[in-house]
């Protein structure tokens, strides 16, 4: 029998963009959720092959059935034949653009791509804003991922102006390539937030100063977002600091290396101890647990108080590392 693994995730593919466009966001993210799970399946042949997927209600099983069946997927054929749909999907991946300006410039500027986008902003300068021309600019580069290679010069160029800080996400995680690059910053708990917003401006002038940051595309009290190079002739990437208390930061490490599934079990678990978990701490879902609270100096302070060994952020994946490191 004929696997239809990579005709299923395109055809739902189709379909989520169409709803995202559409603004139907939970249908989006339900579309989003079942298309990563089946892209890690070896194949599928029949709907016994989906019986580890979660999320698939009635109306996307009865999709991925017809597809098993047939081979396609009318609706999402038929989806297909909307010039706009692709049109829409490349707009959206510009950073700083959304369904509702998508829209509008396909709708009512007759933007028919990314190329034709560039001409017409030539001719009519505030068609987008400053944000959104920086990334039509570097729209290419930012939609490639960043060779661990190049990530490990831009930590050597980040660390040596900062001094307490690691690079998160996929990086952290040993992963060979990473999407951008995220950096949080451990800021000391007897300086004040009027300090750490001069530290971040400062860090982020003498980013800029040394040909490191190239455009700003927003910088707060406590977290920059803008654009940076490792090489004067390098290709552009976007980077986020983040300045973090120190009594947050091993929860904001944890939280940003992942994996995203990794998470979802870390805050499972610390929900049947009683405390929801997140980039700030624990939080007590019972008075009588306030004081239980131990500090947390470290990642590994956090998997001990739930009960587990520390986890090499190089093995977070899934549920199934957890239970490898319980403590019982």
């Amino acid at each position: 029998m004929t696997d239809r693994k990579q005709i299923i995730t395109e055809e739902l593919e189709v379909l989520r963009k169409k709803e995202q466009q559409d603004g139907n966001t939970f249908k989006a993210i339900a579309y989003s959720k079942v298309i990563r799970q089946i892209k890690q399946l070896p194949k599928i042949v029949t709907m016994e092959d989906l019986q580890e997927v979660k999320g698939i209600g009635e109306s996307i099983r009865k999709k991925i059935e017809e597809i098993l069946e047939t081979g396609i997927l009318a609706v999402a054929e038929e989806a297909k034949k909307d010039p706009t749909l692709f049109v829409m999907d490349q707009l959206m991946n510009i950073y700083g653009v959304g369904r509702v300006k998508a829209k509008d410039l396909v709708t009512n500027h007759g933007v028919t791509s990314i190329a034709d986008l560039r001409e017409k902003v030539v001719q009519t300068p505030d068609l987008l804003n400053g944000n959104q021309m920086i990334g039509l600019q570097y729209y290419e580069q930012f939609l490639e991922r960043i060779p661990r290679k190049e990530m490990e010069k831009h930590e050597k160029i980040l660390m040596k102006v900062l001094d307490d800080a690691e690079i998160v996400g996929s990086y952290r995680r040993g992963l060979p390539d990473s999407g951008d690059i995220d950096v949080l910053i451990k800021w000391p708990s007897h300086k004040s937030e009027e300090e750490g917003k001069d530290a971040l401006s400062q860090i982020v002038g003498d980013l800029h100063k040394k040909g490191y940051i190239t455009d700003t595309l927003a910088l707060g009290d406590k977290k920059f977002m803008g654009v940076c190079k490792a090489t004067k002739k390098g290709k552009a990437r976007r980077l986020d600091l983040l300045l973090t208390p120190e009594k947050e930061y091993p929860f904001a490490v944890l939280y940003f290396t992942g994996s995203d599934k990794f998470n979802v079990e870390m805050r499972k678990v610390a929900l049947e101890k009683g405390y929801s978990l997140n980039e700030h701490g624990f939080t007590p879902l019972e008075e009588t647990k306030k004081k239980r609270l131990p500090v947390m100096k470290s990642e590994e302070d956090i998997f001990r108080f739930l009960g587990y060994s520390m986890i090499d952020p190089k093995e977070r994946k899934d549920e199934t590392t957890l239970s490898k490191y319980f403590l019982g």
